[in-house]
């Protein structure tokens, strides 16, 4: 390689790094021929002789090269491996404090209601924003239903999250799976061999649908409309996982979950009911008569199903008298249920 063309290589590294222009024909130039006197260094780099004291200036605030104590002056550059890597990381620092300060601002000035509605990502970079920021805002339950190899990406954050959020996994596709990978990070593992758009369901705050995930720019819809993401949530539960095999289910050790769909809070009070437990659960939701929030504790004796007519109940005992609930939707029980809490221990029952 010519070493003009070398030399300029060079160049738009130091650049990407974070060097203007003058500053990285300098820099390279002290690299590959220092020490220099100012006269030579304008030369060599093509520096104008008028810009290479404030570039000199400029390369010294950052600590990137140092200065002799003779006449004339020559310089040369600290050695890369230390001064460059210091550079790279105090830049790094700041703009992590300059982020930080901008993430505080617009977290300030955001509106308290954000418009619901269908928001469209295109792009690898931007639906990996999406999915990422679907998984970190899970604070209770977390549905997902994609391919092995996609969901591979993203095990570290899963990992992450499954200490305190209660994870089910419907993996899709025909491939060779090797479940252990998801078992470690999730309650629920399913296998639904099916082609089928990949969804991230955090908490029902939104619904994330990632189709063309093998093209060169996927499309990532994100639905904050409340009937909407009922509908994508009926297809989850009702398609997806309810005609997938399982594969893995986590609620022997299970200390307490909550949950923001009934359907699995049901499994797990069937599970402890199966054991002579009837366990303690809290209830977060609205009263069906009258539409007015509602939040009950009790213990949950038992549990209702109509599959005619897509009914679901959990029955509560609150006190003297037992309390039906319902899911999202629900019109036939007392309360519609946005969250429910269920705890391992509870009172002993006949079995």
């Amino acid at each position: 390689m010519p070493l003009g063309e070398h030399l300029e290589n060079l160049y738009q590294i130091a650049m990407k790094l974070g060097l203007k222009e003058y500053e990285a024909k300098v820099y390279v130039t002290l690299l590959l021929f220092g020490p220099l006197t100012s006269t030579d260094l304008s030369k060599l780099s093509k520096v104008p002789y008028s810009r290479i004291y404030d570039v000199i200036r400029s390369l010294e605030e950052k600590g990137l090269i140092e200065i002799s104590n003779t006449r004339p002056r020559r310089y040369k550059a600290v050695d890369p491996r230390i001064a460059l890597v210091n550079f790279i990381s105090r830049q790094y620092y700041d703009s992590l404090k300059y982020v930080n300060q901008l993430i505080e601002f617009a977290s300030q000035s955001k509106s308290e209601n954000e418009e619901e509605g269908v928001w469209i990502a295109k792009g690898k970079s931007a639906v990996d924003n999406l999915i990422r920021k679907a998984i970190t805002s899970a604070n209770h339950e977390l549905l997902i239903a994609a391919y092995a190899n996609f969901l591979k990406n993203y095990l570290g954050i899963l990992k992450e999250k499954s200490k305190d959020v209660s994870i089910c996994l419907v993996l899709l596709g025909n491939e060779n799976i090797s479940y252990e990978l998801f078992i470690s990070v999730s309650d629920e593992v399913l296998h639904r061999p099916t082609r089928a758009p990949q969804f991230v369901i955090p908490d029902f705050s939104q619904v994330l649908v990632i189709v063309n995930h093998e093209k060169s720019e996927p499309i990532a819809y994100e639905i904050t409309d409340e009937n909407l993401m009922g509908i994508f949530a009926v297809y989850f539960f009702n398609y997806l996982r309810k005609e997938a095999k399982l594969i893995f289910r986590n609620l022997e050790s299970l200390e307490k979950r909550r949950y923001s769909n009934l359907a699995r809070a049901l499994d797990h009070v069937r599970f402890l009911l199966s054991k002579g437990i009837a366990p303690s659960v809290s209830i977060v939701g609205r009263l069906v008569r009258n539409g007015e929030k509602e939040k009950i504790e009790g213990y949950a004796v038992d549990t209702y199903s109509d599959p005619l007519r897509g009914v679901e109940t959990l029955l509560v005992k609150v006190g003297d008298r037992v309390v039906s609930v319902g899911g999202r939707g629900a019109y036939i029980e007392e309360i519609e249920a946005f969250e429910i809490e269920v705890r391992s221990y509870g009172i002993s029952i006949r079995i």
